[in-house]
Protein backbone atom coordinates (compact mmCIF):
# COMPACT_ATOMS: atom_id res chain seq x y z
CA UNK A 1 0.00 0.00 0.00
CA UNK A 2 1.55 3.00 -0.83
CA UNK A 3 -0.07 6.63 0.89
CA UNK A 4 0.99 10.55 1.47
CA UNK A 5 0.50 12.01 4.51
CA UNK A 6 -0.64 15.93 3.96
CA UNK A 7 -0.30 17.71 7.74
CA UNK A 8 -3.00 20.01 7.29
CA UNK A 9 -1.59 21.34 10.81
CA UNK A 10 1.44 22.58 8.85
CA UNK A 11 -0.39 24.27 5.85
CA UNK A 12 -3.82 25.35 7.94
CA UNK A 13 -4.58 28.56 4.88
CA UNK A 14 -5.02 25.17 2.73
CA UNK A 15 -8.72 24.24 4.53
CA UNK A 16 -12.18 24.49 4.87
CA UNK A 17 -12.01 28.06 3.98
CA UNK A 18 -10.63 27.25 0.43
CA UNK A 19 -12.19 23.91 -0.28
CA UNK A 20 -10.92 24.46 -4.20
CA UNK A 21 -7.55 24.54 -3.37
CA UNK A 22 -7.88 21.60 -0.66
CA UNK A 23 -9.56 19.53 -3.60
CA UNK A 24 -6.69 20.20 -5.97
CA UNK A 25 -3.94 19.38 -3.75
CA UNK A 26 -5.26 16.14 -2.28
CA UNK A 27 -6.28 15.69 -6.71
CA UNK A 28 -2.65 16.42 -7.41
CA UNK A 29 -1.52 13.65 -5.33
CA UNK A 30 0.07 10.87 -7.29
CA UNK A 31 -0.96 7.93 -4.54
CA UNK A 32 -3.89 7.91 -2.25
CA UNK A 33 -4.16 10.63 0.13
CA UNK A 34 -4.13 10.10 4.16
CA UNK A 35 -4.90 13.90 5.94
CA UNK A 36 -4.26 14.74 9.43
CA UNK A 37 -4.34 17.49 11.15
CA UNK A 38 -2.28 17.44 14.48
CA UNK A 39 -3.27 19.36 17.52
CA UNK A 40 -0.44 20.74 19.89
CA UNK A 41 -1.38 18.68 22.78
CA UNK A 42 -0.34 15.88 20.40
CA UNK A 43 3.01 17.30 18.95
CA UNK A 44 1.10 18.70 16.61
CA UNK A 45 1.71 22.93 14.66
CA UNK A 46 -2.65 23.10 14.82
CA UNK A 47 -3.32 25.65 17.58
CA UNK A 48 -7.21 27.04 16.84
CA UNK A 49 -10.01 25.59 17.65
CA UNK A 50 -11.22 21.79 18.19
CA UNK A 51 -14.32 21.89 16.09
CA UNK A 52 -12.55 23.63 13.27
CA UNK A 53 -9.62 21.12 13.34
CA UNK A 54 -12.31 18.34 13.22
CA UNK A 55 -14.31 19.92 10.47
CA UNK A 56 -11.03 20.17 8.70
CA UNK A 57 -10.56 16.21 8.11
CA UNK A 58 -14.00 16.08 6.88
CA UNK A 59 -13.30 18.66 4.61
CA UNK A 60 -10.28 16.66 3.44
CA UNK A 61 -12.29 13.31 3.03
CA UNK A 62 -15.09 15.67 0.61
CA UNK A 63 -12.11 16.80 -1.32
CA UNK A 64 -11.24 13.29 -2.09
CA UNK A 65 -8.67 11.54 0.74
CA UNK A 66 -9.10 7.84 1.02
CA UNK A 67 -7.49 8.33 4.74
CA UNK A 68 -8.61 10.30 7.55
CA UNK A 69 -6.13 9.99 11.01
CA UNK A 70 -7.69 11.35 14.16
CA UNK A 71 -6.74 11.37 17.69
CA UNK A 72 -8.36 8.23 20.20
CA UNK A 73 -9.59 11.71 22.08
CA UNK A 74 -11.50 13.17 19.48
CA UNK A 75 -12.88 10.54 17.14
CA UNK A 76 -16.19 11.02 19.53
CA UNK A 77 -16.38 14.30 17.81
CA UNK A 78 -15.72 13.79 14.22
CA UNK A 79 -18.73 14.17 12.56
CA UNK A 80 -19.67 12.00 9.27
CA UNK A 81 -17.57 11.26 6.51
CA UNK A 82 -18.31 10.21 2.91
CA UNK A 83 -19.08 6.28 2.56
CA UNK A 84 -15.31 4.89 1.84
CA UNK A 85 -13.28 7.18 3.80
CA UNK A 86 -11.42 5.04 6.35
CA UNK A 87 -10.59 5.87 9.65
CA UNK A 88 -6.59 5.71 11.75
CA UNK A 89 -7.41 6.10 15.44
CA UNK A 90 -3.75 7.89 16.98
CA UNK A 91 -2.28 8.75 20.08
CA UNK A 92 1.25 10.23 20.07
CA UNK A 93 2.09 10.81 24.01
CA UNK A 94 5.02 13.37 24.89
CA UNK A 95 7.01 10.16 26.85
CA UNK A 96 6.56 6.38 27.95
CA UNK A 97 6.57 7.23 31.51
CA UNK A 98 7.87 4.39 33.66
CA UNK A 99 10.85 2.67 34.38
CA UNK A 100 12.34 0.04 31.67
CA UNK A 101 10.34 -3.22 33.45
CA UNK A 102 7.38 -1.39 33.73
CA UNK A 103 6.79 0.33 30.07
CA UNK A 104 5.62 -2.63 28.45
CA UNK A 105 2.55 -2.77 30.68
CA UNK A 106 2.03 0.81 29.74
CA UNK A 107 2.37 0.14 26.25
CA UNK A 108 -0.33 -2.34 26.76
CA UNK A 109 -2.30 0.07 28.25
CA UNK A 110 -1.94 2.60 25.61
CA UNK A 111 -2.28 -0.12 22.36
CA UNK A 112 -5.82 -0.90 24.74
CA UNK A 113 -7.27 2.49 24.59
CA UNK A 114 -6.89 2.93 20.77
CA UNK A 115 -9.21 1.07 20.32
CA UNK A 116 -12.86 2.20 18.69
CA UNK A 117 -15.83 1.02 16.38
CA UNK A 118 -14.80 3.93 14.03
CA UNK A 119 -10.81 2.25 13.81
CA UNK A 120 -9.59 0.43 10.77
CA UNK A 121 -6.31 1.17 11.72
CA UNK A 122 -4.88 2.54 15.00
CA UNK A 123 -1.38 4.06 15.53
CA UNK A 124 0.20 4.63 18.47
CA UNK A 125 3.64 7.33 17.78
CA UNK A 126 5.81 6.57 21.40
CA UNK A 127 9.34 8.28 22.30
CA UNK A 128 11.60 5.20 22.62
CA UNK A 129 14.42 5.71 25.66
CA UNK A 130 15.94 2.71 24.36
CA UNK A 131 15.58 -0.58 21.75
CA UNK A 132 14.24 -2.78 24.23
CA UNK A 133 11.03 -0.07 24.02
CA UNK A 134 10.82 -0.58 20.26
CA UNK A 135 10.72 -4.33 21.21
CA UNK A 136 7.80 -4.16 23.59
CA UNK A 137 6.01 -2.24 20.66
CA UNK A 138 6.71 -4.68 17.98
CA UNK A 139 5.87 -7.31 20.51
CA UNK A 140 2.50 -6.25 21.66
CA UNK A 141 1.41 -4.71 18.56
CA UNK A 142 1.77 -7.75 16.60
CA UNK A 143 -0.49 -9.44 18.20
CA UNK A 144 -3.70 -7.12 18.39
CA UNK A 145 -6.86 -7.40 16.37
CA UNK A 146 -7.05 -4.02 14.37
CA UNK A 147 -4.05 -3.56 11.77
CA UNK A 148 -1.65 -1.36 14.31
CA UNK A 149 0.89 0.96 13.61
CA UNK A 150 3.15 1.23 16.55
CA UNK A 151 6.37 3.66 15.73
CA UNK A 152 8.85 4.15 18.07
CA UNK A 153 10.02 7.63 17.88
CA UNK A 154 13.67 8.35 17.77
CA UNK A 155 16.27 6.75 16.27
CA UNK A 156 15.80 3.89 19.71
CA UNK A 157 12.95 3.14 17.86
CA UNK A 158 13.74 3.01 14.07
CA UNK A 159 13.73 -0.97 14.33
CA UNK A 160 9.63 -0.51 14.54
CA UNK A 161 9.70 1.14 11.19
CA UNK A 162 12.21 -1.51 9.42
CA UNK A 163 10.10 -4.53 10.91
CA UNK A 164 6.64 -2.87 11.46
CA UNK A 165 4.52 -4.88 8.59
CA UNK A 166 5.83 -7.93 9.72
CA UNK A 167 4.66 -7.32 12.97
CA UNK A 168 1.13 -6.70 10.57
CA UNK A 169 0.82 -3.12 10.38
CA UNK A 170 -0.10 -2.02 7.16
CA UNK A 171 2.56 0.49 6.28
CA UNK A 172 5.69 2.31 7.19
CA UNK A 173 6.09 5.82 7.04
CA UNK A 174 9.24 7.76 5.16
CA UNK A 175 10.20 11.43 4.72
CA UNK A 176 9.25 12.63 1.25
CA UNK A 177 11.75 12.38 -1.08
CA UNK A 178 14.41 15.00 -1.12
CA UNK A 179 13.12 16.65 2.14
CA UNK A 180 14.89 16.39 5.81
CA UNK A 181 12.18 14.12 8.21
CA UNK A 182 9.45 15.57 9.89
CA UNK A 183 9.40 13.12 12.65
CA UNK A 184 12.48 12.13 15.09
CA UNK A 185 13.82 8.50 13.59
CA UNK A 186 12.10 8.81 10.22
CA UNK A 187 13.78 7.50 7.52
CA UNK A 188 13.83 8.36 3.65
CA UNK A 189 12.32 5.73 1.55
CA UNK A 190 15.33 4.79 -0.10
CA UNK A 191 16.79 3.75 3.58
CA UNK A 192 13.28 2.10 3.93
CA UNK A 193 13.36 0.46 0.87
CA UNK A 194 16.95 -0.98 1.08
CA UNK A 195 15.87 -3.08 4.28
CA UNK A 196 12.30 -3.63 4.82
CA UNK A 197 10.13 -6.15 3.91
CA UNK A 198 7.98 -9.35 5.30
CA UNK A 199 10.16 -11.33 7.69
CA UNK A 200 10.19 -14.19 9.42
CA UNK A 201 13.10 -13.75 10.86
CA UNK A 202 14.65 -10.71 12.89
CA UNK A 203 18.39 -9.91 13.92
CA UNK A 204 19.95 -6.10 15.01
CA UNK A 205 23.31 -4.85 15.95
CA UNK A 206 23.73 -3.63 19.40
CA UNK A 207 25.28 -0.97 20.61
CA UNK A 208 26.01 2.48 22.07
CA UNK A 209 26.18 4.54 19.89
CA UNK A 210 25.55 2.29 16.72
CA UNK A 211 23.57 4.77 14.19
CA UNK A 212 26.95 5.19 12.20
CA UNK A 213 26.67 1.16 11.31
CA UNK A 214 25.93 -0.06 7.93
CA UNK A 215 25.58 -3.49 8.80
CA UNK A 216 22.02 -3.82 8.19
CA UNK A 217 22.37 -2.20 4.54
CA UNK A 218 24.62 -5.06 4.27
CA UNK A 219 23.17 -8.11 6.07
CA UNK A 220 19.87 -7.32 3.97
CA UNK A 221 21.74 -7.41 1.00
CA UNK A 222 23.02 -10.97 1.52
CA UNK A 223 19.59 -12.26 2.95
CA UNK A 224 17.73 -11.10 -0.35
CA UNK A 225 21.09 -12.68 -2.10
CA UNK A 226 20.33 -15.60 -0.46
CA UNK A 227 16.06 -15.93 -0.34
CA UNK A 228 15.85 -16.00 2.90
CA UNK A 229 12.43 -14.43 4.83
CA UNK A 230 14.49 -12.06 7.30
CA UNK A 231 15.57 -8.57 8.24
CA UNK A 232 18.10 -6.87 10.43
CA UNK A 233 17.93 -3.64 11.89
CA UNK A 234 19.64 -1.29 13.99
CA UNK A 235 19.26 -1.22 17.84
CA UNK A 236 20.67 1.12 19.89
CA UNK A 237 20.44 0.06 23.63
CA UNK A 238 21.86 1.02 26.71
CA UNK A 239 20.67 -2.05 28.58
CA UNK A 240 21.92 -5.28 26.39
CA UNK A 241 20.07 -7.37 29.48
CA UNK A 242 16.84 -6.21 29.36
CA UNK A 243 16.74 -5.82 25.69
CA UNK A 244 18.13 -9.92 25.45
CA UNK A 245 14.98 -10.17 28.42
CA UNK A 246 12.38 -8.26 25.87
CA UNK A 247 13.51 -10.72 23.10
CA UNK A 248 13.19 -13.74 24.78
CA UNK A 249 9.72 -13.27 24.27
CA UNK A 250 9.50 -13.00 20.69
CA UNK A 251 10.93 -16.23 18.79
CA UNK A 252 11.19 -13.95 15.50
CA UNK A 253 14.24 -12.60 17.17
CA UNK A 254 16.76 -15.30 15.88
CA UNK A 255 20.47 -13.51 16.52
CA UNK A 256 22.15 -10.18 17.21
CA UNK A 257 25.61 -8.44 16.34
CA UNK A 258 27.29 -7.13 19.89
CA UNK A 259 29.26 -4.03 19.30
CA UNK A 260 30.56 -1.37 21.49
CA UNK A 261 30.17 -1.09 24.52
CA UNK A 262 28.64 -4.20 24.80
CA UNK A 263 31.16 -7.27 24.09
CA UNK A 264 31.28 -8.04 27.88
CA UNK A 265 28.34 -7.09 29.23
CA UNK A 266 26.55 -10.41 28.19
CA UNK A 267 29.45 -12.99 29.26
CA UNK A 268 27.33 -13.97 32.09
CA UNK A 269 23.82 -14.49 30.62
CA UNK A 270 24.46 -16.23 27.59
CA UNK A 271 26.17 -19.50 27.05
CA UNK A 272 29.79 -18.59 25.60
CA UNK A 273 31.41 -20.60 22.73
CA UNK A 274 35.17 -21.64 23.37
CA UNK A 275 36.06 -18.59 20.98
CA UNK A 276 34.52 -16.68 22.96
CA UNK A 277 35.47 -17.74 26.66
CA UNK A 278 39.09 -17.19 24.96
CA UNK A 279 38.63 -13.99 24.24
CA UNK A 280 36.36 -13.22 27.38
CA UNK A 281 34.17 -11.06 25.02
CA UNK A 282 31.22 -11.54 21.93
CA UNK A 283 30.28 -10.12 19.38
CA UNK A 284 27.41 -12.43 18.37
CA UNK A 285 24.53 -14.06 19.98
CA UNK A 286 22.55 -16.43 18.15
CA UNK A 287 19.07 -18.14 19.55
CA UNK A 288 19.55 -21.94 20.40
CA UNK A 289 16.67 -24.41 21.68
CA UNK A 290 18.47 -23.74 25.06
CA UNK A 291 18.55 -19.77 24.65
CA UNK A 292 20.96 -17.67 23.62
CA UNK A 293 24.81 -18.99 22.42
CA UNK A 294 27.35 -15.90 22.52
CA UNK A 295 30.37 -16.43 19.44
CA UNK A 296 33.62 -13.80 18.60
CA UNK A 297 33.82 -13.87 14.97
CA UNK A 298 36.48 -11.01 15.32
CA UNK A 299 39.35 -12.70 16.04
CA UNK A 300 38.42 -15.38 13.58
CA UNK A 301 38.77 -12.69 11.24
CA UNK A 302 41.91 -11.87 11.86
CA UNK A 303 43.41 -14.97 11.73
CA UNK A 304 41.26 -15.74 8.09
CA UNK A 305 42.92 -11.90 6.41
CA UNK A 306 46.39 -12.41 7.82
CA UNK A 307 46.69 -15.77 6.79
CA UNK A 308 45.24 -15.07 3.20
CA UNK A 309 47.93 -11.69 3.11
CA UNK A 310 50.80 -13.38 4.55
CA UNK A 311 50.19 -16.96 2.58
CA UNK A 312 51.61 -18.92 5.72
CA UNK A 313 50.39 -19.49 9.16
CA UNK A 314 50.91 -16.84 12.13
CA UNK A 315 53.64 -19.02 14.25
CA UNK A 316 56.39 -16.23 14.89
CA UNK A 317 54.93 -13.07 13.28
CA UNK A 318 55.44 -10.24 15.27
CA UNK A 319 52.64 -8.12 15.84
CA UNK A 320 51.93 -4.86 17.62
CA UNK A 321 48.36 -4.97 19.62
CA UNK A 322 46.49 -1.32 19.93
CA UNK A 323 44.40 -1.90 23.03
CA UNK A 324 42.34 -3.66 25.37
CA UNK A 325 38.98 -3.79 24.61
CA UNK A 326 36.57 -5.83 23.60
CA UNK A 327 37.99 -6.37 19.88
CA UNK A 328 41.89 -6.60 21.50
CA UNK A 329 40.90 -10.23 23.30
CA UNK A 330 39.53 -11.64 20.36
CA UNK A 331 42.60 -10.59 18.55
CA UNK A 332 44.85 -11.82 21.46
CA UNK A 333 43.24 -14.68 22.00
CA UNK A 334 43.51 -16.02 18.33
CA UNK A 335 47.13 -14.24 17.75
CA UNK A 336 48.48 -16.11 21.18
CA UNK A 337 46.83 -19.72 20.21
CA UNK A 338 48.26 -19.52 16.80
CA UNK A 339 51.60 -19.02 18.04
CA UNK A 340 52.76 -14.96 17.18
CA UNK A 341 54.85 -12.72 19.20
CA UNK A 342 52.63 -10.26 20.38
CA UNK A 343 53.36 -7.02 22.02
CA UNK A 344 50.70 -5.20 23.45
CA UNK A 345 50.04 -1.05 23.25
CA UNK A 346 47.08 0.79 25.41
CA UNK A 347 46.34 4.06 26.45
CA UNK A 348 46.59 3.09 29.96
CA UNK A 349 49.42 1.06 31.67
CA UNK A 350 46.79 0.47 34.79
CA UNK A 351 44.16 -2.18 32.14
CA UNK A 352 47.22 -2.42 29.09
CA UNK A 353 49.53 -4.66 31.38
CA UNK A 354 47.28 -7.07 33.02
CA UNK A 355 45.70 -7.42 29.85
CA UNK A 356 48.88 -8.86 27.97
CA UNK A 357 49.99 -10.80 31.25
CA UNK A 358 46.40 -12.63 30.97
CA UNK A 359 46.81 -13.43 27.26
CA UNK A 360 50.74 -14.39 27.99
CA UNK A 361 51.50 -11.60 25.84
CA UNK A 362 54.06 -8.66 25.82
CA UNK A 363 53.71 -5.70 27.42
CA UNK A 364 54.87 -2.82 24.92
CA UNK A 365 54.10 0.04 26.95
CA UNK A 366 51.34 3.25 25.84
CA UNK A 367 50.37 3.81 22.76
CA UNK A 368 52.88 7.11 21.99
CA UNK A 369 55.71 4.54 22.81
CA UNK A 370 55.42 2.10 19.98
CA UNK A 371 58.73 2.54 18.14
CA UNK A 372 59.10 3.90 14.59
CA UNK A 373 59.73 1.10 11.91
CA UNK A 374 63.43 0.14 11.13
CA UNK A 375 64.74 -3.49 11.57
CA UNK A 376 62.91 -5.88 13.63
CA UNK A 377 59.67 -3.87 14.06
CA UNK A 378 56.82 -5.56 14.68
CA UNK A 379 55.20 -7.19 10.59
CA UNK A 380 51.75 -6.33 11.53
CA UNK A 381 50.60 -2.83 13.25
CA UNK A 382 46.96 -3.86 14.62
CA UNK A 383 44.54 -0.94 15.79
CA UNK A 384 41.89 -2.59 17.60
CA UNK A 385 41.59 0.65 19.57
CA UNK A 386 38.04 3.27 18.87
CA UNK A 387 40.39 5.64 17.70
CA UNK A 388 39.71 7.24 14.75
CA UNK A 389 36.15 6.35 14.43
CA UNK A 390 33.49 9.10 13.19
CA UNK A 391 33.17 11.48 14.48
CA UNK A 392 36.59 11.65 15.48
CA UNK A 393 38.26 11.00 12.10
CA UNK A 394 41.25 13.04 12.42
CA UNK A 395 43.06 10.66 14.79
CA UNK A 396 45.19 8.25 15.21
CA UNK A 397 46.36 5.81 17.62
CA UNK A 398 50.12 6.20 16.37
CA UNK A 399 52.58 8.62 15.11
CA UNK A 400 53.06 8.42 11.31
CA UNK A 401 56.82 7.71 12.24
CA UNK A 402 55.89 3.83 13.11
CA UNK A 403 54.75 2.47 9.73
CA UNK A 404 57.45 1.38 6.53
CA UNK A 405 57.65 -0.95 3.94
CA UNK A 406 57.37 -4.54 4.35
CA UNK A 407 54.68 -3.70 7.98
CA UNK A 408 50.87 -4.35 7.35
CA UNK A 409 48.71 -1.81 9.06
CA UNK A 410 45.32 -3.89 9.75
CA UNK A 411 42.73 -1.37 11.15
CA UNK A 412 39.46 -2.87 12.98
CA UNK A 413 37.85 0.77 12.39
CA UNK A 414 35.27 0.41 9.71
CA UNK A 415 33.35 4.32 10.01
CA UNK A 416 35.04 6.37 7.62
CA UNK A 417 36.55 3.31 5.79
CA UNK A 418 39.69 5.24 4.96
CA UNK A 419 40.86 6.30 8.17
CA UNK A 420 44.25 8.15 9.00
CA UNK A 421 45.70 5.54 10.31
CA UNK A 422 45.71 3.94 6.91
CA UNK A 423 46.30 7.17 5.06
CA UNK A 424 49.69 7.41 7.30
CA UNK A 425 50.31 3.79 6.82
CA UNK A 426 50.26 3.76 2.64
CA UNK A 427 51.97 7.11 2.99
CA UNK A 428 55.07 5.65 4.78
CA UNK A 429 54.84 1.88 1.93
CA UNK A 430 53.03 -0.11 4.40
CA UNK A 431 50.37 -2.59 2.94
CA UNK A 432 47.17 -2.38 4.61
CA UNK A 433 44.01 -4.01 5.75
CA UNK A 434 41.02 -2.01 6.47
CA UNK A 435 37.98 -2.00 8.66
CA UNK A 436 35.77 -2.41 5.48
CA UNK A 437 37.67 -5.96 4.71
CA UNK A 438 37.67 -6.74 8.25
CA UNK A 439 33.89 -6.25 8.94
CA UNK A 440 33.28 -7.97 5.73
CA UNK A 441 34.99 -11.37 7.22
CA UNK A 442 33.52 -10.87 10.46
CA UNK A 443 30.15 -10.68 9.28
CA UNK A 444 30.31 -13.67 6.78
CA UNK A 445 31.04 -15.77 9.86
CA UNK A 446 28.18 -14.20 11.40
CA UNK A 447 26.00 -15.10 8.89
CA UNK A 448 27.20 -18.78 9.13
CA UNK A 449 26.10 -18.48 12.98
CA UNK A 450 23.11 -17.40 11.88
CA UNK A 451 21.87 -19.58 9.46
CA UNK A 452 23.41 -22.86 9.94
CA UNK A 453 23.50 -24.92 6.85
CA UNK A 454 21.51 -22.35 4.28
CA UNK A 455 24.60 -20.41 5.01
CA UNK A 456 26.28 -22.80 2.45
CA UNK A 457 25.36 -20.68 -0.37
CA UNK A 458 27.31 -17.67 1.07
CA UNK A 459 30.22 -16.77 -1.76
CA UNK A 460 33.77 -17.06 -0.49
CA UNK A 461 35.21 -13.79 0.66
CA UNK A 462 37.80 -14.17 -3.05
CA UNK A 463 34.18 -14.14 -4.94
CA UNK A 464 33.84 -10.70 -6.73
CA UNK A 465 30.33 -10.35 -4.87
CA UNK A 466 31.28 -8.97 -1.91
CA UNK A 467 33.18 -6.31 -3.75
CA UNK A 468 29.63 -5.29 -4.24
CA UNK A 469 28.39 -5.62 -0.66
CA UNK A 470 31.21 -3.72 0.33
CA UNK A 471 29.80 -0.50 -1.64
CA UNK A 472 26.42 -1.01 -0.38
CA UNK A 473 28.02 -1.43 2.66
CA UNK A 474 30.01 1.61 2.51
CA UNK A 475 26.52 3.52 1.12
CA UNK A 476 27.87 3.93 -2.45
CA UNK A 477 25.35 1.03 -3.80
Amino acid sequence: MSLVELRLDAIPEVGAADPGALRELIAAAPVPVLATCRPTREGGQWAGGEEARLGLLVAAAEAGASWIDVEADAVAGLGPLLPGTRVVVSRHPAALEGAAAERPARIAELLDSLDHPRAEVVKLALPCQDARDALSLLRLSSRRATPTLAIGMGFRGVATRLLGPSAGAPWSYASAPGLDPVAPGQLTPGELRSVIGDAEAWFGVLGAPVSHSRSPHLMNAVFARLGLSAAYTWLETEDPRGLLAEADLDPRWRGFSVTIPHKSALLDRVELAPEAVAAGALNTLVRSESGWRGHNTDGLAVGVLLRARLGQDLSGLRVALLGNGGAARAAAAVLSAAGAEVSVYARSEERGRPFAREFGLTWGGLLGTLPPAVAGAPRVILNATPVGMTPAEDASPVRREVFGPGQIAYDLVYTPPETRFLREAAARGAERISGVEHFLAQARAQLALFWGDRAEALPGLDDPWWLEAARLWEGKG
